[in-house]
């Protein structure tokens, strides 16, 4: 459907980097939006996102590494949640949820109190929401990993000495190169390495 629109401007031979101008000058005519991860698109239909089950953890995956967080808050709740704004956003965090069939899904919510643009979040709470979001998409992640596999120890972790640097490693691996994340090291007595140190183990 996107070739024929193209033909006025193209030569006989189509290359990758001729397919992807055309499909973003005229993806979203065919319903093709793009997705979090850079050179990716997502094809939608009457049902929602065309995706294989093979695709569903890589898809998520890569959304959640571009608008996504892992965490652990300071009362020691484990956390996850996609974050994005605007109808495409609303459409990624949806079918996420109905893909997945778990998590908790706000939507339309308001940035700004005057602002026009809505915010769309898909959260993870329970300790099997997060092992089976976690599980299927640690393979899959490219910065935050290590964040993944923390909070999967932490959930199921018995020893409180141990649980405690589970929970700083993951918030410092969140603040790192920030004043933040060098306050934190302050605050705990404890150097950078000895924090990286402590994903021994998880890996």
């Amino acid at each position: 459907e996107i070739l024929p629109r193209g033909m006025d401007v193209l030569d006989k031979s189509m290359t990758t980097s001729k397919l992807g101008s055309l499909i973003k000058m005229y993806g979203e005519e065919v319903n093709i939006i793009k997705a979090s991860r850079n050179n990716e698109y997502i094809l939608l239909s009457n049902e929602g996102l065309v995706l294989k089950d093979s695709d569903i953890w890589a898809y998520a995956g890569g959304f959640l590494d571009a608008d996504g967080s892992i965490y652990i808050t300071d009362r020691g709740e484990p956390r996850a949640s996609f974050i994005a704004t605007g109808s495409r956003g609303k459409v990624h965090c949806e079918q996420l949820h109905k893909v997945l069939d778990c998590g908790v899904l706000q939507v339309n919510q308001k940035v700004h109190k005057d602002g026009q643009r809505s915010q769309h979040r898909l959260s993870f709470y329970s300790k099997d929401d997060l092992r089976k979001l976690l599980t299927g998409l640690a393979p899959h992640l490219r910065m935050k990993d290590t964040q993944a596999k923390a909070v999967l120890a932490y959930i199921d972790e018995g020893d409180s000495v141990r649980k405690d640097q589970l929970k700083k490693l993951v918030q410092f691996l969140n603040w790192d190169g920030t004043q933040k994340g060098e306050h934190s090291l302050r605050e705990w007595g404890v150097d950078r390495d000895t924090v990286i140190g402590w994903k021994e183990g998880i890996e």
